[in-house]
């Protein structure tokens, strides 16, 4: 059959739909009197026929013209068959759309390359939904079954999805030549017949071209939906199954009933093996015994021999200072579990070798290795986290003797689950001579030890993780972070050992044993999440040569994170989830997100990334070029180069988001209504973002402050250390930063002492003493100006007499410096030449004097007698003023 081009696809999908959604009424004909009725035609022939009376066929590498006037033996129509008739020998042509670009002209179009899918892709689907639809409705089908149908959805939603894409690129081609022609007159009669025809025909490519995306996004939709159902049904099989209540455990029938079960248990096992044993016996299988013993001898060393080694070599790397120790530690410890699995394995493989009609040896034989990886890897998890393994520090730092009985209770779990699985290889091997009664009892039993080994472990991690004493509510370190999980943790054990128990009591026997396993499961997958973040760090200790600040460093704890979230999907299939679940999510992450009209897939996310961190590289090494290479060798100023660098950041991070953006196919139209919503957003609660990064970006163009200026703004002085697009950080002069939003700088008064060049006055007040010869010290103040190095003789400094002071005659040193940045070294070191100068000159520099009178001096002279003053003396005491005078001070 020839394949259909891409554009066929809608046609056949929507006459399938359309057939498969409600029965089409049967065509009132006029028949022949006489004639027999015509046979029905099947659902599928009568789609398929509808789709070739739609479609007219074209050759895949014909026009249109060459197909209408081709022969039969070209493939073309027969003479005088119109486009939907079936050709003469009664086959089905494929279906195929033709092109109609150029129809202005009347000119036949090249024929649009074929799609995914052709008419009998669409039959075959036509099909599977009628199947699926009639299991859906009523449920029907087993298990098994609904899995097989619903993967088989899934490959068809995927094709579907790849079909999507059908002429996505001609679509596209065909947009611009539209957009390149004038939007259509409101009055048709000015615009040029052939344009209207030109721009008709175009939209009418358009529309055609987009047929088979359009029902090919039809078609996944519904592939997802019938999924959907599926999943629904499946689930809701499974919850009613958890749900079933079997008879209550405390009934004595059921123990009567398990005791039987034990008992024929028992002779069925021994009848096995002295069957086995009689074969064995007779020698009629020698080769098979030989390789049996083989395999058994093999398992012996591996499950006992080989330990003793590896204990030896793990003691020898406990002790060892080496930075790879800990890593060669956690590799070696690996042998506990895979040397005695394997041995379990061959001593499997042996046993089935040599039973010949043993269906419960061979039953438990098949158990045996899923029972030896869950008691093995509770004993290798029990002597990482607790200490068996690992040198000190151990992962969880309890004392020494809850480590021990924290290695006891997880080796009794791992014990508990081999015997859960052995009980299941059991009943396998028995059948249907296993009584349901006897099953919920065993299986009881069996949770019953394992919840109260949960629950004891449970609560030993409550107690450590809440019971140190030394970590308070408000302590948020690393410690007490991990105990409080651990405790939280340890009383989810013990809620679950609980509520399994309970379920169990009542006849809930399928899920209790559910909860009981997927607590077990948690705890394995969690633990292992531990060791492994254990290893994490010894690999960067090895990778950075060095242990100092291991703890602290922030790769190890992201690789750590990363571990923990991959760990997610293992979480959910131990509770319950079923692989198809995950798979279904990860469909509809692979689907991407759906904003306006475009779809974002995880490939688009990628591949922006990838173009935006490459801008983004790209542009701060045109910012380095600039700031080393260019910028220093032109006469820029510091300011200057730190502006032209910065803007060039700017300006390249937004250039790289935005061609990262159109090269993802994101159509940035159709965020219209979220940039409207988002600006009216900014207009009401980010105003003054918007506000301070319009004026960062006012501060790079205009530069009214650089890096390095000295400037005084709002009470704060000090230097412009860096110039943000939202702020402006100032290191003032006690070595404090102080950060000034933009706008303040933009809209405020600011003081730049050093804008431009670093030329400033500086002024140094003087006061000398009354009767000073005045042109003395001005001369003094002016020989003192000007012999320092850092004032400028042009202009001359000046010396000026600014007036009579309280107590002193007030002169003023005012003087141009090179430099302001050194105007408080120059006021100090111009202070001590001036007071040098003037003791040498002998002027003097008036302090305040100040004289203090009494109005009442005699109260002075009077004696206090029992805090009642005395009569005053009649003269005064020797040395005292008298009434009137002062006291100078």
């Amino acid at each position: 059959m020839t394949r259909a081009p891409a554009a066929a696809l809608g046609a056949v999908l929507a006459l399938a739909l359309g057939w498969a959604a409600s029965a089409v009424p049967a065509q009132q004909t006029t028949e022949t009197p006489g004639a027999e009725p015509a046979p029905a035609e099947s659902p599928v022939e009568s789609i398929v026929d509808e789709i070739v009376d739609a479609v007219p066929e074209v050759g895949p590498t014909d026009t249109a013209e060459e197909a209408g006037a081709g022969d039969g033996a070209d493939g073309g129509e027969a003479e005088g068959e119109s486009p939907g008739e079936e050709p003469a020998d009664g086959s089905v042509p494929a279906p195929t759309f033709a092109a109609t670009e150029g129809a202005a002209e009347g000119a036949g179009v090249p024929q649009i390359s074929s799609g995914v899918l052709d008419a009998e892709d669409y039959a075959d689907w036509a099909r599977t939904v009628e199947r699926a639809e009639t299991m859906v409705s009523g449920s029907a089908g087993s298990n098994f079954g609904l899995d097989r149908l619903r993967s088989e959805l899934v490959t068809w939603r995927d094709r579907f999805l790849a079909a999507e894409n059908t002429n996505a690129g001609r679509i596209e081609t065909v947009q611009d030549r539209l957009a390149a022609l004038d939007p259509a007159p409101e009055d048709a009669a000015t615009e040029a017949e052939a344009v209207t025809e030109l721009r008709e025909a175009l939209k009418a490519e358009i529309a055609q071209l987009s047929m088979p995306a359009v029902f090919a996004a039809e078609a996944r939709a519904q592939a997802g939906g019938l999924i959907t159902e599926i999943d629904t049904i499946l689930r809701q099989r499974e919850m009613d199954r958890l749900a079933t209540r079997s008879l209550s455990p405390l009934l004595p029938s059921t123990w009567q009933a398990a005791g039987h079960l034990v008992a024929e248990s028992g002779r069925q096992i021994a009848a096995e093996v002295r069957h086995t044993a009689g074969v064995v016996a007779s020698g009629q299988h020698g080769e098979e015994v030989v390789t049996a013993m083989a395999l058994i001898a093999l398992g012996a060393v591996l499950l006992t021999l080989l330990r003793l080694p590896g204990s030896r070599l793990i003691r020898r790397l406990s002790v060892s200072d080496r930075r790879a120790a800990p890593a060669l530690l956690f590799l070696v410890s690996l042998g506990f579990i895979v040397w005695p699995v394997l041995g379990v394995v061959l001593l499997a493989v042996a046993a089935e070798v040599l039973l010949v009609q043993a269906p419960v040896l061979t039953a438990l034989a098949g158990a045996a290795p899923t029972a030896a990886i869950g008691l093995f890897v509770a004993s290798w998890i029990g002597g990482h986290l607790f200490g068996s393994i690992p040198p000190p520090p151990v992962p969880l730092d309890f004392a020494d003797p809850v480590r021990r009985k924290a290695r006891r209770l997880i080796l009794r779990l791992g014990i508990g689950s081999a015997a859960l699985f052995m009980l299941d290889g059991l009943l396998r091997g028995l059948g249907e001579q296993a009584s349901t009664d006897g099953e919920v009892v065993l299986r009881l039993v069996l949770n019953l030890v394992i919840a109260v080994t949960l629950y004891r472990l449970g609560k030993l991690f409550a107690q450590s993780g809440t019971g140190t004493g030394e970590d308070t509510v408000d302590d948020v370190s690393e410690s007490s972070f991990r105990h409080a999980l651990l405790a939280n943790l340890g009383r989810a054990a013990m809620a679950v050992a609980i509520v399994a128990t309970i379920a169990g009591l009542l006849g809930y026997a399928t899920a209790a044993g559910a909860a009981i396993r997927a607590a077990i499961g948690t705890l394995e997958v969690l633990a292992v999440l531990v060791v492994l973040q254990r290893l994490v760090f010894s690999l960067y200790t090895i990778f950075t040569r060095g242990q100092r600040g291991v703890e602290e460093a922030l790769l190890p704890v992201l690789a750590a994170t990363i571990l923990f979230f991959l760990s997610i999907p293992l979480l959910a299939l131990v509770w319950g989830a079923r692989p198809e679940d995950l798979w279904e999510i990860w469909s509809r992450f692979q689907a991407g997100l759906s904003l306006g009209e475009t779809r974002i897939s995880p490939s688009d996310f990628v591949f922006f990334l990838v173009v935006f961190v490459a801008g983004y590289v790209l542009t701060r090494m045109l910012q380095s070029l600039l700031r080393s290479t260019i910028l220093p060798r032109t006469r820029l100023d510091v300011g200057a180069r730190t502006a032209i660098v910065s803007g060039l950041g700017y300006v390249g991070i937004f250039l790289a988001a935005l061609v990262a953006i159109v090269s993802a196919g994101i159509d940035l139209s159709s965020l219209a209504i979220v940039a409207g919503a988002l600006s009216v957003g900014i207009g009401f609660g980010l105003q003054n973002i918007v506000s301070n990064f319009v004026s960062g970006i006012i501060l790079l163009i205009e530069r009214p402050i650089s890096e390095g200026d000295w400037i005084e703004v709002g009470g704060q002085m000090g230097y412009v250390r860096d110039i943000s697009v939202r702020s402006t950080r100032i290191e003032t002069f006690d070595r404090t930063d102080v950060i000034v939003p933009n706008a303040d700088l933009v809209s405020g008064q600011v003081t730049n002492w050093t804008r431009g060049n670093n030329v400033g006055r500086v002024i140094v007040p003087v006061g000398v003493a009354y009767g000073s010869d005045t042109d003395r010290v001005a001369s003094v103040l002016r020989e003192v100006a000007e012999g320092h190095p850092m004032v400028v003789l042009t202009p001359p400094p000046a010396v000026l007499f600014r007036g009579f002071g309280a107590s002193s005659l007030d002169f003023e040193i005012r003087a141009i410096l090179r430099d302001v940045n050194f105007v408080l070294n120059v006021q100090s070191e111009m202070n001590f030449e001036i007071a040098k100068k003037f003791a040498e000159a002998g002027i003097e520099i008036p302090f305040p004097q100040q004289d203090l009178w009494l109005r009442n001096p005699e109260t002075l002279r009077q004696p206090v007698s029992h805090g009642t003053p005395a009569a005053a003396s009649s003269s005064p005491a020797q040395g005292q003023p008298e009434e009137g005078e002062g006291e100078a001070t």
